[in-house]
Protein backbone atom coordinates (compact mmCIF):
# COMPACT_ATOMS: atom_id res chain seq x y z
CA UNK A 1 0.00 0.00 0.00
CA UNK A 2 0.97 3.46 -0.71
CA UNK A 3 2.31 5.89 1.96
CA UNK A 4 -1.75 8.02 0.15
CA UNK A 5 -3.39 4.90 0.44
CA UNK A 6 -2.36 4.70 4.19
CA UNK A 7 -3.21 8.64 4.73
CA UNK A 8 -6.69 7.82 3.35
CA UNK A 9 -7.44 4.56 5.53
CA UNK A 10 -6.10 6.81 9.11
CA UNK A 11 -8.40 9.41 7.83
CA UNK A 12 -11.35 7.37 7.21
CA UNK A 13 -10.70 5.89 10.73
CA UNK A 14 -10.26 8.66 12.29
CA UNK A 15 -13.47 10.00 10.71
CA UNK A 16 -15.44 7.28 11.83
CA UNK A 17 -13.97 6.97 14.92
CA UNK A 18 -15.21 10.95 15.76
CA UNK A 19 -18.74 10.01 14.31
CA UNK A 20 -19.16 6.93 16.43
CA UNK A 21 -18.40 9.31 19.13
CA UNK A 22 -21.07 11.36 17.94
CA UNK A 23 -23.34 9.19 17.72
CA UNK A 24 -22.92 7.49 21.44
CA UNK A 25 -22.97 11.30 22.71
CA UNK A 26 -26.62 11.44 21.19
CA UNK A 27 -27.50 8.21 22.68
CA UNK A 28 -26.54 9.99 25.75
CA UNK A 29 -28.10 13.20 25.66
CA UNK A 30 -31.67 14.45 24.38
CA UNK A 31 -32.68 18.15 24.60
CA UNK A 32 -34.73 20.31 22.06
CA UNK A 33 -34.91 24.25 21.55
CA UNK A 34 -37.54 26.58 22.06
CA UNK A 35 -37.76 30.39 20.50
CA UNK A 36 -39.88 31.14 22.78
CA UNK A 37 -41.92 30.65 26.19
CA UNK A 38 -45.31 30.16 24.37
CA UNK A 39 -43.37 27.82 21.82
CA UNK A 40 -42.28 25.83 24.53
CA UNK A 41 -46.09 25.89 26.45
CA UNK A 42 -47.66 24.51 23.04
CA UNK A 43 -44.72 21.79 23.11
CA UNK A 44 -45.95 20.61 26.86
CA UNK A 45 -42.70 21.21 28.15
CA UNK A 46 -43.67 22.64 31.63
CA UNK A 47 -46.53 19.85 32.05
CA UNK A 48 -44.29 17.44 33.99
CA UNK A 49 -43.24 20.07 36.43
CA UNK A 50 -39.44 20.03 36.51
CA UNK A 51 -39.07 23.36 34.13
CA UNK A 52 -41.79 25.47 36.31
CA UNK A 53 -44.01 27.93 34.67
CA UNK A 54 -42.67 31.07 35.63
CA UNK A 55 -40.43 32.45 32.90
CA UNK A 56 -41.21 35.90 31.49
CA UNK A 57 -43.50 35.79 28.51
CA UNK A 58 -40.58 37.24 26.65
CA UNK A 59 -37.59 34.79 27.56
CA UNK A 60 -35.82 32.97 24.73
CA UNK A 61 -34.21 31.02 23.35
CA UNK A 62 -35.20 28.43 25.74
CA UNK A 63 -33.24 24.69 25.60
CA UNK A 64 -34.03 21.93 27.66
CA UNK A 65 -31.34 18.81 27.47
CA UNK A 66 -31.97 15.32 29.59
CA UNK A 67 -29.50 12.61 30.12
CA UNK A 68 -30.70 9.37 28.59
CA UNK A 69 -29.04 7.20 31.21
CA UNK A 70 -29.37 8.98 34.67
CA UNK A 71 -32.70 10.85 33.79
CA UNK A 72 -30.80 14.45 34.45
CA UNK A 73 -32.45 17.19 33.25
CA UNK A 74 -31.28 20.85 32.80
CA UNK A 75 -32.79 23.75 30.77
CA UNK A 76 -31.39 27.23 29.95
CA UNK A 77 -33.21 30.65 28.92
CA UNK A 78 -32.61 34.43 28.18
CA UNK A 79 -34.95 36.77 29.36
CA UNK A 80 -34.86 40.58 29.43
CA UNK A 81 -32.71 42.19 32.33
CA UNK A 82 -35.52 44.56 33.52
CA UNK A 83 -37.92 41.28 34.48
CA UNK A 84 -35.02 39.57 36.14
CA UNK A 85 -36.65 40.58 39.92
CA UNK A 86 -40.43 39.35 38.42
CA UNK A 87 -38.31 35.67 37.48
CA UNK A 88 -36.76 35.62 41.40
CA UNK A 89 -40.44 36.20 42.76
CA UNK A 90 -41.88 33.57 40.69
CA UNK A 91 -39.52 30.76 42.05
CA UNK A 92 -40.01 31.66 45.23
CA UNK A 93 -44.09 31.65 45.01
CA UNK A 94 -43.42 28.13 42.91
CA UNK A 95 -41.71 27.04 46.07
CA UNK A 96 -37.63 27.47 45.24
CA UNK A 97 -36.05 28.46 48.62
CA UNK A 98 -32.51 30.72 48.53
CA UNK A 99 -29.76 27.84 47.89
CA UNK A 100 -27.45 29.19 50.92
CA UNK A 101 -24.97 26.05 50.46
CA UNK A 102 -21.93 26.44 49.57
CA UNK A 103 -21.74 25.37 46.51
CA UNK A 104 -24.68 24.25 43.95
CA UNK A 105 -24.66 20.57 43.00
CA UNK A 106 -22.86 19.16 39.70
CA UNK A 107 -24.85 20.19 36.59
CA UNK A 108 -22.38 17.82 34.67
CA UNK A 109 -24.84 16.25 32.15
CA UNK A 110 -26.02 20.34 30.96
CA UNK A 111 -23.82 20.95 27.78
CA UNK A 112 -24.43 24.93 28.73
CA UNK A 113 -21.32 26.90 30.29
CA UNK A 114 -20.23 26.02 33.61
CA UNK A 115 -18.58 29.54 33.77
CA UNK A 116 -22.13 31.25 33.62
CA UNK A 117 -23.36 29.64 37.15
CA UNK A 118 -20.12 31.42 38.76
CA UNK A 119 -21.05 34.97 37.66
CA UNK A 120 -23.09 36.97 39.75
CA UNK A 121 -26.41 35.51 40.54
CA UNK A 122 -28.71 33.92 43.25
CA UNK A 123 -28.99 29.91 43.74
CA UNK A 124 -32.12 28.32 44.50
CA UNK A 125 -33.25 24.71 45.30
CA UNK A 126 -36.89 23.25 45.34
CA UNK A 127 -37.05 19.75 47.30
CA UNK A 128 -40.50 17.82 47.07
CA UNK A 129 -39.63 16.89 50.91
CA UNK A 130 -37.12 13.80 49.44
CA UNK A 131 -33.64 14.44 49.11
CA UNK A 132 -34.39 12.15 45.91
CA UNK A 133 -35.19 14.68 43.82
CA UNK A 134 -34.22 18.00 43.79
CA UNK A 135 -34.60 20.98 41.53
CA UNK A 136 -32.13 23.68 41.35
CA UNK A 137 -31.98 26.57 39.53
CA UNK A 138 -29.51 29.68 39.23
CA UNK A 139 -30.39 33.42 38.04
CA UNK A 140 -28.03 35.39 36.40
CA UNK A 141 -28.33 39.00 35.37
CA UNK A 142 -30.25 37.78 32.29
CA UNK A 143 -30.21 34.33 32.29
CA UNK A 144 -31.56 31.42 34.18
CA UNK A 145 -30.65 27.77 34.31
CA UNK A 146 -32.56 24.69 35.58
CA UNK A 147 -31.91 21.28 36.64
CA UNK A 148 -31.99 18.21 38.59
CA UNK A 149 -30.15 15.46 39.50
CA UNK A 150 -32.18 12.32 38.39
CA UNK A 151 -36.26 12.15 36.72
CA UNK A 152 -38.91 13.17 39.13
Amino acid sequence: MTWGRWALALLCAAACAHLLAEVDQLAVASGQRYDSVAAARTAGLFADGWIPDVLPAAAGPLVESHDLDSGARCARAVFPKAQRSALVHALLEYGYDLFRGEALPSQDTCPFPVNELRAPGERFRNSDGSSAFELFAFVGEDIVVLWSQSAP
